[in-house]
């Protein structure tokens, strides 16, 4: 799947994906997340979610640095509904803190369930480079 954060400039790049027939999820992290009562929006819940996935074994790239960094750069907190919400990139600048550019888009791909393909499907051969593989 492809998940865009259709906010700002990631405005133009949504139409533009679906102008082209793309299937995409549009992701909009100030919105209301799926539990509000534990999430003070959708980037805080879909970061909570990342952690949970790397704690339980997902797999990083050991030489990403941007990510590592990325992914230690935001503080959390908890709101006044007692609510985890997550520093604002602002307040990271204030800090000397670049945007967590690739820790945000990695947290993306957990805004949604996205099914497997049927194995039958997972693999086509790339008829422009026979000795090449990609996914379906």
């Amino acid at each position: 799947a492809i998940f865009v954060d259709g906010v700002g400039v990631g405005g133009g790049v949504v139409d533009r994906l679906r102008q082209l027939g793309r299937k995409i999820v549009e992701v909009n992290n100030g919105a209301a997340p799926i539990r509000p009562a534990d999430f003070q929006n959708v980037r805080a819940e879909t970061w909570s979610e990342m952690r949970e996935w790397i704690k339980k074994g997902g797999c990083l790239p050991a030489d990403d640095h941007e990510l590592a960094t990325d992914l230690q750069g935001p503080e959390y907190y908890f709101d006044a509904k007692n609510r985890l919400a997550l520093e604002r990139k602002e307040d990271m600048k204030k800090r000397g803190l670049a945007s967590p550019d690739a820790a945000d888009a990695l947290a993306l791909t957990f805004a949604a369930r996205v099914a497997a393909p049927p194995i039958a499907d997972r693999w086509r051969m790339d008829r422009t480079n026979a000795s090449s593989w990609v996914t379906a």
